[in-house]
């Protein structure tokens, strides 16, 4: 199973906003290596959101075979969220 990169984000959320072409950007350029699962907020997914102890949006969560391995938030650079993430994997 590949690991996971899920985002938690808010559709009205200017940050969320900013970060998505930067998530679309690593979900197309390592679709091989790495699924990115995407959560909005809104609705049907405050409880998702509660379960996973999220507070601020975007959040990044970064898992393998269902565990956590780390978490990120807020306006990150593409090259940063990327050395975070293979740094855990």
């Amino acid at each position: 199973m590949k690991p996971e990169l899920v985002v938690i984000f808010g559709n009205w959320c200017a940050k969320c906003n900013m970060m998505m072409p930067i998530v679309e950007e690593i979900a197309q350029e390592y679709k091989d290596v790495l699924r990115v699962t995407k959560i909005e907020v809104e609705n049907e997914n405050e409880d998702l959101q509660k379960n996973y102890g999220v507070d601020i949006v975007p959040t990044f969560l970064i898992q393998k075979d269902g565990k956590e391995l780390g978490r990120m938030s807020g306006l990150i650079d593409k090259k940063l969220m990327l050395r975070r993430i293979f740094s855990v994997l």
